[in-house]
């Protein structure tokens, strides 16, 4: 099986670690704009078609040191993480890295779980396949519905500039939480402030439930619903307040705001 056992000579080339159904669809792009690239397998049966059809992939392990070297990732121009094995994907990151410190990293990643990590080792873009097919979906959505193409653009950059905040922002089912993967997630919950609790005639920035590591989203009064309401609001009475944040956070800030024991319902 074809390793790439000689150092590469290629300067200024894209590096794509997996060449599955992603780094096969990025290396079409990249071919039809005239950029090289070289391709990293650990599948041989993928590796010997496509050099059987003319592509400079090799099979290796994209998280050894010496395999980075060998596909010249200290003269490449991007790296590209296009498989899903995460600590492999944090190891390529460090040997990049040390190679080139100034190489620009596209990772891809299938929820939003690791992406601070990986922007912390060394990643320029992580892309969360999940949320990149709810922002496509959306963007059609918004398309059909008459939205300029302008403004869908922007709605879009925005979330991705907040590192998708919008879009973390979900009701979990009963289902979620007994998933041990879905534990430490963040979610919505809505907690009703009857006449009463302690919260009542504070405003949000004396709530500060930020230091729970809870965000308010919402309030809901008298049916009408205000988006990221400003720490001056005043709590009233029969308010809901929306909250996003861990489990544990948001029972703790539930029991803090309305004086009871018993934790929110899931």
């Amino acid at each position: 099986m074809p390793t790439p056992s000689e150092p590469s000579t290629s300067q200024g080339h894209v590096v794509i670690c997996g060449f599955g159904r992603t780094g096969q669809t990025v290396s079409r792009f990249l071919e039809s704009e005239g950029f090289e690239f070289i391709a990293l397998d650990m599948d041989p049966a993928i590796v010997r078609e496509a050099r059987l059809a003319g592509q400079p992939v090799f099979y290796g392990d994209a998280s050894d040191l010496t395999i980075l070297e060998n596909v010249g990732v200290e003269r490449a121009s991007l790296l590209i993480i296009s498989h899903d094995d995460k600590p492999a994907a944090f190891m390529t990151l460090r040997h990049a890295k040390r190679l080139n410190a100034s190489l620009s990293a596209v990772v891809r990643t299938r929820d939003q779980q690791h992406v601070e990590e990986l922007l912390a080792a060394g990643a320029t873009e992580v892309i969360p396949e999940t949320l990149e097919a709810s922002m496509l979906l959306t963007s059609h959505a918004l398309q059909s519905l008459g939205v300029p193409l302008f403004r869908v653009a922007q709605q879009l950059q925005e979330q991705r500039s907040s590192h998708y905040r919008m879009l973390r922002e979900l009701f979990r089912g009963t289902l979620d939480s007994i998933k041990p993967e879905e534990t430490e997630k963040e979610s919505l919950h809505s907690v009703i402030l009857h006449e009463g609790c302690p919260a009542i005639g504070h405003s949000l920035s004396e709530l500060d439930t930020e230091q729970d590591q809870v965000s308010v989203t919402a309030i809901v009064r008298n049916n009408e619903r205000e988006r990221y309401p400003a720490g001056s609001t005043e709590v009233q009475a029969d308010d809901v307040l929306v909250l996003l944040g861990s489990q544990d956070n948001l029972e703790r800030v539930e029991r803090r705001l309305t004086g009871l024991e018993q934790p929110p319902a899931q």
